[in-house]
């Protein structure tokens, strides 16, 4: 679960716990920021990200 890696990045996350199919769809400028930054950010783009991450659709 991301709320349990808020250190890792998300780039990293997405690698080892998520489809590759998540990235077409996910905002590019999160990629290098750690989920802890994106699970607290108040943008629509870190809502974006964070609801996606999240997603079971991408689990793998």
């Amino acid at each position: 679960m991301a709320k349990h890696n808020t250190q890792e990045t998300v780039s990293s996350y997405i690698s080892k716990c998520r489809k590759g199919s998540i990235r077409s769809v996910f905002p590019g400028e999160m990629m290098s920021k750690k989920l802890g930054e994106i699970q607290k950010g108040k943008s629509k783009a870190h809502k974006t990200a964070w609801k996606l991450l999240n997603d079971s659709r991408f689990k793998k």
